[in-house]
């Protein structure tokens, strides 16, 4: 950092990117994820010498960039990439994919979709070009799917005067890029593909319909698809279209099975490209997007947003996971190394705009900002209460300690006593 003047152990640089994130049912729970350049990690959630530290955190055999998936039956056997098995007990990692030898029949990229069914813990899936299902952790594999990309697409306009130099002449096939399996109906599956193609099966994979929105051109990614986990015909895409110098958040909804789209996406800044969207599986309509630098939560069904960064840094989130058990916790995958300069956005600092909730976590304020509001607040209550006092005035007999009239606290700094378990 100073060109060599000083120099610190290598453990102190928190500088991983990660692309998914995953978590598994134990406690102290580990938290998966795939680095950039750097393998996969496992990690657990608490350490057992009062802290988490790089003796904590191990490789579990999944490449980097990867999906890491842990098993909801046996914790300690773990997959990802294209695809192993890894096993904590022996530390033994096992190729276990359906194209063990690449021959070419099928395309993959460097992140596959890997995704167990969240109602058939047996049933875990992988994507390539076609959607892959096993029943015995990767020992024989079903193809489920034809291909589902795009069979040609055009030269996109944005490779302007690079396009001579593409020896395809832009016909470069796709993949399938996300994998969203229903959370309350066995056979129905989402899948998106990096070439903006968008199907689903509701009979386990027999039949495919394709269910793309119309605003989706050959280029678009669908980065990431979430099941509803309250209604089987709502689904949720988030779409980046970085290869058409498009910088626009891309976020759709359907309820009706996929038959029509919405685009919803309102209070998300115009620059802000979203990678992934996520649903509270506790409290419908509740969502969360990830973009490119920042973080946001939409209330009602994403029909508007509102920014969550609070004094997160500027970085990247790629994927988040909810533990409902033990606490409630959404864990956040980020990119620490896409820092930004720019003063941290203060949109939701613990406010109520015409009657729209803002989401404050627990201790999201310091201490010094309740200070200040107490300063300016409570003491006038108490101030008029003294008043009132020394005029003799009957009410402060049954008046609460501390002064006030009995009402909630003040909702700006320590959250109304009658609001929703979200908005506290």
């Amino acid at each position: 950092m100073n060109g060599g003047a000083t120099w610190s152990s290598w453990y102190n640089q928190p500088t991983a990117q990660f692309y998914h994130v995953s978590t598994d049912n134990q406690f102290p729970y580990r938290v998966y994820g795939g680095q950039q350049e750097s393998g996969s990690a496992g990690i657990v959630s608490r350490g057992n010498d009062g802290q988490i530290t790089f003796r904590e955190w191990r490789p579990v055999g999944a490449e980097e960039y990867g999906y890491v998936a842990p098993d909801p039956l046996h914790p300690d056997i773990v997959y990802g990439g294209k695809i192993s098995r890894f096993d904590w007990s022996t530390a033994q990692v096992q190729d276990v994919s359906p194209e063990p030898v690449r021959m070419g029949q099928y395309r993959w990229v460097r992140t596959m979709p890997v995704v167990f069914s969240p109602v058939d813990p047996h049933v875990l899936y992988l994507g390539a070009n076609v959607v892959f299902k096993t029943l015995n952790g990767g020992g024989s594999w079903q193809t489920i799917s034809p291909d589902l990309t795009r069979p040609t697409a055009d030269v996109p306009a944005s490779l302007g005067a690079f396009a001579p130099l593409d020896p395809e002449q832009g016909r470069h096939r796709g993949v399938i890029y996300t994998i969203a399996p229903s959370f309350t109906r066995p056979g129905l599956l989402w899948a998106g593909t990096d070439d903006g193609l968008i199907h689903v099966t509701h009979d386990g994979g027999r039949r495919w319909t394709d269910v793309t929105p119309a605003a989706l051109t050959p280029w678009s990614k669908v980065s990431l698809m979430e099941a509803s986990h309250f209604d089987t015909l709502v689904a949720y895409a988030a779409v980046n279209r970085f290869r058409l110098d498009d910088l626009h958040p891309h976020i759709y909804r359907t309820s009706d099975g996929g038959r029509t789209w919405s685009e919803v996406v309102e209070g998300i800044p115009p620059n802000e490209v979203v990678n992934a969207v996520r649903e509270d599986p506790v409290r419908r309509g509740l969502l969360y997007a990830g973009t490119e630098r920042s973080v946001y939560v939409s209330f009602d069904d994403g029909a508007h947003w509102q920014s969550l960064r609070l004094d997160l840094l500027g970085a990247r989130p790629r994927g988040a996971r909810h533990r409902p058990r033990r606490g409630d916790a959404w864990t956040l995958v980020l990119d620490p190394r896409r820092h930004h300069a720019a003063a941290p956005d203060r949109g939701g600092r613990g406010r109520r705009r015409r009657g729209k909730p803002v989401f404050v976590p627990a201790g999201a304020r310091r201490a010094g900002s309740l200070e200040r509001e107490h300063r300016h607040a409570a003491p006038s209550r108490r101030a008029r209460g003294q008043k009132s006092a020394r005029r003799g005035d009957p009410r402060l007999l049954s008046a609460p300690a501390g002064g006030g009239t009995g009402r909630a606290r003040d909702s700006r700094s320590l959250g109304r006593a009658d609001a929703p378990p979200c908005e506290q």
